[in-house]
Protein backbone atom coordinates (compact mmCIF):
# COMPACT_ATOMS: atom_id res chain seq x y z
CA UNK A 1 0.00 0.00 0.00
CA UNK A 2 1.32 3.43 -0.88
CA UNK A 3 2.45 5.63 2.34
CA UNK A 4 0.63 8.65 3.29
CA UNK A 5 2.78 10.73 1.53
CA UNK A 6 2.60 9.63 -2.07
CA UNK A 7 -1.02 9.51 -1.06
CA UNK A 8 -1.15 13.18 -0.04
CA UNK A 9 0.53 13.98 -3.73
CA UNK A 10 -1.57 12.40 -5.24
CA UNK A 11 -4.59 13.62 -3.28
CA UNK A 12 -2.82 17.50 -4.22
CA UNK A 13 -2.75 16.64 -7.69
CA UNK A 14 -5.94 15.54 -8.16
CA UNK A 15 -7.13 19.05 -6.15
CA UNK A 16 -5.28 20.87 -8.90
CA UNK A 17 -6.75 19.22 -11.69
CA UNK A 18 -10.01 19.25 -10.99
CA UNK A 19 -10.14 22.87 -9.45
CA UNK A 20 -8.18 23.96 -12.67
CA UNK A 21 -11.74 21.88 -14.62
CA UNK A 22 -14.09 23.33 -12.58
CA UNK A 23 -12.91 27.40 -12.79
CA UNK A 24 -12.78 26.41 -16.51
CA UNK A 25 -17.09 25.73 -16.42
CA UNK A 26 -17.61 27.92 -13.84
CA UNK A 27 -16.06 30.95 -15.76
CA UNK A 28 -18.78 30.48 -18.18
CA UNK A 29 -21.20 30.59 -15.80
CA UNK A 30 -20.40 33.31 -14.02
CA UNK A 31 -20.28 35.66 -17.11
CA UNK A 32 -24.31 34.69 -17.78
CA UNK A 33 -25.82 35.09 -14.15
CA UNK A 34 -23.08 36.34 -12.12
CA UNK A 35 -21.07 35.24 -9.51
CA UNK A 36 -23.36 35.10 -6.21
CA UNK A 37 -25.80 33.16 -8.29
CA UNK A 38 -22.98 30.69 -10.03
CA UNK A 39 -21.57 29.73 -6.28
CA UNK A 40 -24.81 29.34 -4.53
CA UNK A 41 -26.25 26.99 -7.76
CA UNK A 42 -22.61 25.13 -7.27
CA UNK A 43 -23.22 24.61 -3.63
CA UNK A 44 -26.86 23.49 -3.74
CA UNK A 45 -26.00 20.61 -6.23
CA UNK A 46 -23.12 19.34 -4.03
CA UNK A 47 -25.62 19.74 -1.19
CA UNK A 48 -27.34 15.75 -1.68
CA UNK A 49 -24.03 14.50 -2.55
CA UNK A 50 -23.19 15.50 0.71
CA UNK A 51 -25.49 14.12 2.25
CA UNK A 52 -25.83 10.68 0.66
CA UNK A 53 -21.81 10.39 1.98
CA UNK A 54 -22.31 11.47 5.10
CA UNK A 55 -24.85 8.88 5.45
CA UNK A 56 -22.96 6.45 3.76
CA UNK A 57 -19.19 7.33 5.58
CA UNK A 58 -20.91 8.52 9.14
CA UNK A 59 -18.15 10.11 10.45
CA UNK A 60 -18.01 11.25 13.74
CA UNK A 61 -18.67 15.16 14.65
CA UNK A 62 -15.46 17.40 15.57
CA UNK A 63 -15.21 18.63 19.23
CA UNK A 64 -16.43 22.10 19.51
CA UNK A 65 -12.76 23.37 19.18
CA UNK A 66 -12.62 22.12 15.80
CA UNK A 67 -16.00 23.33 14.76
CA UNK A 68 -15.23 26.81 15.88
CA UNK A 69 -12.14 26.42 12.92
CA UNK A 70 -13.95 24.90 10.49
CA UNK A 71 -16.75 27.70 10.82
CA UNK A 72 -14.46 30.56 10.77
CA UNK A 73 -12.79 28.61 7.21
CA UNK A 74 -16.11 28.39 5.55
CA UNK A 75 -16.42 32.33 6.00
CA UNK A 76 -13.15 32.36 4.55
CA UNK A 77 -13.66 30.07 1.74
CA UNK A 78 -16.99 31.85 0.90
CA UNK A 79 -15.35 35.09 0.79
CA UNK A 80 -12.97 33.73 -1.40
CA UNK A 81 -15.05 32.28 -4.03
CA UNK A 82 -16.98 35.37 -4.20
CA UNK A 83 -13.59 37.94 -5.13
CA UNK A 84 -12.39 34.85 -7.32
CA UNK A 85 -15.60 34.42 -9.29
CA UNK A 86 -16.00 38.42 -9.38
CA UNK A 87 -12.99 38.49 -11.46
CA UNK A 88 -13.53 35.64 -13.49
CA UNK A 89 -17.13 37.60 -14.42
CA UNK A 90 -15.21 41.31 -15.03
CA UNK A 91 -12.63 40.02 -17.19
CA UNK A 92 -9.56 40.02 -15.30
CA UNK A 93 -8.57 36.59 -14.42
CA UNK A 94 -4.89 37.44 -15.95
CA UNK A 95 -4.60 39.23 -12.38
CA UNK A 96 -6.28 37.22 -10.36
CA UNK A 97 -4.76 33.69 -10.93
CA UNK A 98 -1.09 34.69 -10.36
CA UNK A 99 -2.13 36.83 -7.16
CA UNK A 100 -4.45 33.91 -5.82
CA UNK A 101 -2.21 31.39 -6.56
CA UNK A 102 0.28 32.79 -3.83
CA UNK A 103 -2.29 32.35 -1.25
CA UNK A 104 -0.55 28.77 -0.40
CA UNK A 105 1.97 30.85 1.27
CA UNK A 106 -0.48 31.33 4.11
CA UNK A 107 -0.95 27.40 5.03
CA UNK A 108 2.57 26.91 4.16
CA UNK A 109 3.45 28.76 7.06
CA UNK A 110 0.84 27.39 9.38
CA UNK A 111 1.94 24.37 9.14
CA UNK A 112 5.17 25.13 9.66
CA UNK A 113 4.96 27.79 12.62
CA UNK A 114 1.63 25.45 14.25
CA UNK A 115 2.23 21.97 13.31
CA UNK A 116 6.47 22.16 13.62
CA UNK A 117 6.52 21.23 9.79
CA UNK A 118 9.88 21.05 8.89
CA UNK A 119 10.45 20.71 5.57
CA UNK A 120 13.63 19.86 3.84
CA UNK A 121 15.76 22.00 1.73
CA UNK A 122 14.99 20.81 -1.57
CA UNK A 123 10.82 20.87 -0.30
CA UNK A 124 11.25 25.33 0.30
CA UNK A 125 13.27 25.01 -2.95
CA UNK A 126 9.80 23.22 -4.54
CA UNK A 127 7.87 25.63 -3.22
CA UNK A 128 9.82 28.67 -4.35
CA UNK A 129 10.01 27.18 -7.85
CA UNK A 130 6.36 26.79 -8.13
CA UNK A 131 5.31 29.96 -7.27
CA UNK A 132 7.76 31.65 -9.51
CA UNK A 133 6.73 29.42 -12.36
CA UNK A 134 2.76 29.69 -11.71
CA UNK A 135 3.63 33.58 -11.13
CA UNK A 136 5.59 33.52 -14.61
CA UNK A 137 2.96 31.47 -16.50
CA UNK A 138 -0.22 33.23 -15.42
CA UNK A 139 0.44 36.78 -15.50
CA UNK A 140 -0.50 37.86 -19.07
CA UNK A 141 0.59 41.21 -19.45
CA UNK A 142 -0.86 41.55 -22.83
CA UNK A 143 -4.22 40.83 -21.68
CA UNK A 144 -3.48 42.95 -18.35
CA UNK A 145 -2.65 46.21 -21.21
CA UNK A 146 -6.09 45.55 -22.56
CA UNK A 147 -7.60 46.11 -19.53
CA UNK A 148 -8.90 49.46 -18.60
CA UNK A 149 -8.15 51.08 -15.04
CA UNK A 150 -10.81 50.30 -13.44
CA UNK A 151 -10.73 46.93 -14.17
CA UNK A 152 -6.82 46.32 -13.30
CA UNK A 153 -7.91 47.62 -9.92
CA UNK A 154 -10.85 45.17 -9.60
CA UNK A 155 -8.74 42.55 -10.58
CA UNK A 156 -6.14 43.29 -7.87
CA UNK A 157 -8.24 43.66 -5.20
CA UNK A 158 -9.94 40.60 -5.91
CA UNK A 159 -6.77 38.51 -6.26
CA UNK A 160 -5.74 40.14 -3.03
CA UNK A 161 -8.84 39.15 -1.27
CA UNK A 162 -8.75 35.77 -2.91
CA UNK A 163 -5.31 35.18 -1.68
CA UNK A 164 -6.08 36.06 2.04
CA UNK A 165 -9.24 34.41 2.02
CA UNK A 166 -8.46 30.56 0.57
CA UNK A 167 -5.10 31.06 2.36
CA UNK A 168 -6.25 31.75 5.37
CA UNK A 169 -9.29 29.40 5.35
CA UNK A 170 -7.22 26.39 4.48
CA UNK A 171 -4.82 27.30 7.43
CA UNK A 172 -7.79 27.72 9.70
CA UNK A 173 -9.13 24.12 8.76
CA UNK A 174 -5.67 22.27 9.68
CA UNK A 175 -6.58 21.70 12.90
CA UNK A 176 -9.55 20.61 12.33
CA UNK A 177 -8.30 17.96 9.65
CA UNK A 178 -5.56 16.80 11.34
CA UNK A 179 -7.74 15.93 14.38
CA UNK A 180 -10.47 14.90 12.74
CA UNK A 181 -9.34 13.67 9.72
CA UNK A 182 -10.71 14.98 6.44
CA UNK A 183 -14.32 14.08 5.58
CA UNK A 184 -16.48 15.67 8.11
CA UNK A 185 -14.09 19.24 8.04
CA UNK A 186 -15.02 19.19 4.09
CA UNK A 187 -18.21 18.35 4.55
CA UNK A 188 -19.14 20.76 7.51
CA UNK A 189 -17.05 23.75 5.17
CA UNK A 190 -19.13 23.09 2.34
CA UNK A 191 -22.60 22.92 3.95
CA UNK A 192 -21.77 26.29 5.73
CA UNK A 193 -20.50 27.56 2.90
CA UNK A 194 -23.84 27.50 1.24
CA UNK A 195 -25.59 28.79 4.51
CA UNK A 196 -22.93 32.12 4.12
CA UNK A 197 -24.07 32.21 0.37
CA UNK A 198 -27.88 32.17 1.42
CA UNK A 199 -27.54 34.77 4.31
CA UNK A 200 -25.50 36.99 1.76
CA UNK A 201 -28.25 36.95 -0.69
CA UNK A 202 -30.96 37.51 2.03
CA UNK A 203 -28.74 40.60 3.04
CA UNK A 204 -28.45 41.50 -0.01
CA UNK A 205 -32.32 41.21 -0.44
CA UNK A 206 -31.25 38.76 -3.68
CA UNK A 207 -33.15 35.78 -1.71
CA UNK A 208 -35.46 35.45 -4.66
CA UNK A 209 -34.55 34.99 -8.09
CA UNK A 210 -35.83 36.86 -11.04
CA UNK A 211 -37.22 35.18 -13.64
CA UNK A 212 -34.42 35.89 -15.69
CA UNK A 213 -31.24 34.89 -13.36
CA UNK A 214 -30.44 32.43 -16.44
CA UNK A 215 -31.08 29.65 -13.90
CA UNK A 216 -33.69 28.18 -15.73
CA UNK A 217 -31.35 27.39 -19.29
CA UNK A 218 -31.02 23.69 -19.39
CA UNK A 219 -27.64 24.89 -21.01
CA UNK A 220 -26.35 26.38 -18.43
CA UNK A 221 -26.73 23.44 -16.12
CA UNK A 222 -24.43 21.66 -18.45
CA UNK A 223 -22.10 23.51 -16.90
CA UNK A 224 -23.33 23.82 -13.54
CA UNK A 225 -23.61 20.10 -12.57
CA UNK A 226 -20.02 19.12 -14.13
CA UNK A 227 -18.12 21.96 -12.25
CA UNK A 228 -20.33 21.68 -8.92
CA UNK A 229 -19.09 17.84 -8.51
CA UNK A 230 -15.13 18.43 -9.59
CA UNK A 231 -15.40 21.50 -6.97
CA UNK A 232 -16.75 18.83 -4.45
CA UNK A 233 -14.28 16.04 -5.19
CA UNK A 234 -11.42 18.42 -5.21
CA UNK A 235 -12.72 20.09 -2.04
CA UNK A 236 -12.07 16.38 -0.38
CA UNK A 237 -8.89 15.69 -1.95
CA UNK A 238 -7.45 18.96 -0.63
CA UNK A 239 -8.64 17.91 2.97
CA UNK A 240 -7.29 14.34 2.63
CA UNK A 241 -4.21 15.52 1.52
CA UNK A 242 -3.60 18.37 4.26
CA UNK A 243 -4.87 15.15 6.59
CA UNK A 244 -2.20 12.69 5.12
CA UNK A 245 0.90 14.80 4.06
CA UNK A 246 2.70 18.38 5.41
CA UNK A 247 1.09 21.57 4.05
CA UNK A 248 4.50 22.72 2.77
CA UNK A 249 3.83 20.35 0.35
CA UNK A 250 0.16 19.59 -1.14
CA UNK A 251 -0.58 23.26 -0.43
CA UNK A 252 1.83 24.53 -3.34
CA UNK A 253 0.72 21.97 -5.92
CA UNK A 254 -2.98 22.14 -5.06
CA UNK A 255 -2.10 26.02 -5.64
CA UNK A 256 -1.26 25.31 -9.36
CA UNK A 257 -4.94 24.95 -10.02
CA UNK A 258 -4.87 28.03 -12.62
CA UNK A 259 -2.68 26.08 -14.87
CA UNK A 260 -5.46 23.07 -16.01
CA UNK A 261 -7.53 26.37 -16.05
CA UNK A 262 -5.26 28.24 -18.79
CA UNK A 263 -4.46 24.67 -20.30
CA UNK A 264 -8.15 23.87 -21.13
CA UNK A 265 -8.75 27.34 -21.97
CA UNK A 266 -5.62 26.95 -24.86
CA UNK A 267 -6.32 23.89 -25.85
CA UNK A 268 -9.73 24.69 -26.76
CA UNK A 269 -8.49 28.18 -28.43
CA UNK A 270 -5.72 26.22 -30.41
CA UNK A 271 -3.38 28.66 -28.93
CA UNK A 272 0.34 27.86 -28.33
CA UNK A 273 2.93 28.83 -25.41
CA UNK A 274 5.15 31.51 -25.66
CA UNK A 275 8.64 31.40 -24.37
CA UNK A 276 7.84 32.83 -21.26
CA UNK A 277 5.29 30.97 -20.44
CA UNK A 278 7.02 27.82 -20.99
CA UNK A 279 9.86 29.01 -18.60
CA UNK A 280 6.64 29.44 -15.91
CA UNK A 281 5.24 25.47 -17.10
CA UNK A 282 9.32 24.65 -16.43
CA UNK A 283 9.75 26.43 -13.04
CA UNK A 284 6.63 25.08 -12.05
CA UNK A 285 7.25 21.55 -12.40
CA UNK A 286 10.40 21.68 -11.21
CA UNK A 287 8.93 23.03 -8.17
CA UNK A 288 6.75 20.10 -8.00
CA UNK A 289 9.31 17.98 -8.81
CA UNK A 290 11.25 18.61 -5.94
CA UNK A 291 8.36 18.63 -3.41
CA UNK A 292 7.49 15.47 -4.19
CA UNK A 293 11.00 13.93 -3.93
CA UNK A 294 12.78 16.51 -1.22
Amino acid sequence: MPDPMTLGLAAAVTTCVTWGTADYLAAHVTRRIGEARTLLALQAVGVPVLVVAWLVVRPPLPDPASLAWITLASASFAVGYLAFFHGLRVGAISIVSPISSAGALIPVTAGIMLFGEHPSMPRLAGVALTLAGLALLLTDFGAVRTLGAADRRRGALAGVVTLLAWGSGTALLLPAIKSAGGFSPIALVRAEILLVLLVWFAWRGAARLPSDSGLGDRSLWGCVVPAALLDLTAFFAYGFALYAAPATVVAPIASAYPLVTIAIARRRLHETLSRREWSGVALTLAGATALGVG
